[in-house]
């Protein structure tokens, strides 16, 4: 089994989530703001997944440039959706920590998002609330698993997860659904944005990956998308989070995925089946690189804390 880990997902062509890029940013921003001492623990975190990781994933991390070994470990858990919790840990030759023992049988897939409903007048309430497994307590979960870990591999598996879902609880349409089905009570989840079509162009009746809605601002409106541009990317992130008050941000949690859930009237501002506005397009970008540069500033913190 282990040759046959990432077959499909090494290439960002066929994977994606904010995408690669943009995890691999945030994750190097965090790496940018922390100080020597504790960039140094990180990076040997980065180096020690790299070590344990399948000749094609090393390939895979390869082909991100100009970043450190760390900010490439977000890279993980969005090659790993479909796979159990213990299989994932014992690929990295990783001893799965007590705290996700429970989970160990199922997959992570549920862990990216948690899906409040956008509109509690319609008859739906939080019947898209995903209760049982979810972001917030998928990173509880995570966060005692790193201090119980028992070995350094456990710790940077744990750690990748960590680092990738901080990102995901500040994208808002990873905390949001809306109901698309017209009919009162006959609620039908729209997935977070990714049956939220942006063109008329449809393939048999399917909206294609590249026009959802979910897409659109997993990729800051199409402009954190190249690989080829990380520095660029994580300097622009970098200004951001430098006008940031770091320390008065809030570290619980629910205070990451309610303020992600509060841009809902914002993210769903634009028509269905059409290409958004320019001002639309403007208004993504600001909103993704200030949620990219506060998942920034508090997963630093949260790195100083747990190492």
């Amino acid at each position: 089994m282990r040759r046959l880990f990432l077959t499909f997902c090494f290439l960002p062509s066929f994977c994606y989530a904010f995408n690669f890029v943009g995890h691999i940013t945030v994750a190097e921003t965090a790496y940018q703001l922390a100080p020597t001492p504790l960039q140094a623990k990180l990076k040997a975190s980065g180096d020690t997944l790299y070590a344990a990781a399948t000749p094609l994933f090393r390939k895979s991390l390869k082909s991100y440039k100009g970043v450190s070994s760390f900010a490439k470990i977000a890279f993980l858990p969005d090659t790993v959706t479909s796979d159990e919790v213990a299989v994932v840990f014992d690929r990295f030759n990783a001893a799965l920590p007590s705290p996700l023992r429970s989970s160990r049988k199922k997959t992570s897939a549920n862990w990216h998002y948690i899906n409040y409903p956008f509109d509690k007048k319609n008859g739906c309430g939080g019947k898209f609330l995903n209760r049982s497994s979810n972001i917030e307590r998928a990173l509880k979960k995570l966060i005692k698993s790193y201090k119980k870990a028992k070995d350094d591999n456990a710790r940077a598996v744990t750690l990748a997860f960590i680092v990738h879902l901080i990102a995901d609880a500040h994208q808002p349409l990873h905390t949001v659904a809306m109901d698309i089905n017209p009919a009162r009570n006959k609620c039908e989840s729209d997935l977070g944005g990714n049956l939220f079509c942006l063109s008329k162009l449809r393939e048999s009746g399917k909206c294609p990956t590249k026009y959802r809605l979910h897409r659109y601002w997993d990729q800051a409106a199409y402009r954190i998308s190249d690989r080829d541009k990380l520095s660029q990317y994580t300097a622009d992130i970098l200004a951001v989070a430098g006008g940031i008050d770091a320390e008065n941000v809030s570290m619980k949690i629910k205070d990451w995925t309610t303020e992600s859930h509060r841009l809902s009237k914002q993210v769903y501002d634009t028509p269905k089946d059409q290409w958004p506005s320019v001002a639309y397009e403007e208004m993504a970008y600001e909103i993704s690189i200030q949620r990219m540069a506060m998942a920034a500033v508090r997963l630093k913190k949260l790195l100083a804390q747990l190492l």
